[in-house]
């Protein structure tokens, strides 16, 4: 709870401090509950934060700029949902 807590947290700072909306990299089933949970949250706030979620599933690229991928590996525990590591593309 207390990761998923800071999304709204973090888009809505991005938004009050005049920095366009960011993007988070959420697993995929996670899309449309995350949604769900802006737009209540928008109700408790008045104004839902600028914000865009790109599902992922386990094995898939990411590019977050040219030459750096973010890609999503199995968690090695039973509390994490997925692991993101980013490394320089062409790079193992």
């Amino acid at each position: 709870m207390d990761h998923v807590a800071g999304l709204p947290y973090y888009f809505a700072q991005r938004d009050f401090q005049g920095i366009s909306g960011g993007t988070a990299l959420v697993p995929a089933d996670l899309v449309a509950p995350l949604e769900n949970l802006f737009a209540a949250w928008g109700k408790v706030e008045g104004h839902v934060p600028p914000h865009r979620f790109v599902g992922m599933k386990i094995g898939e690229d990411f590019e977050l700029r040219r030459g750096l991928v973010a890609r999503t590996f199995p968690p090695s525990t039973l509390s994490a949902r997925w692991v993101i590591a980013s490394s320089t593309c062409g790079r193992n």
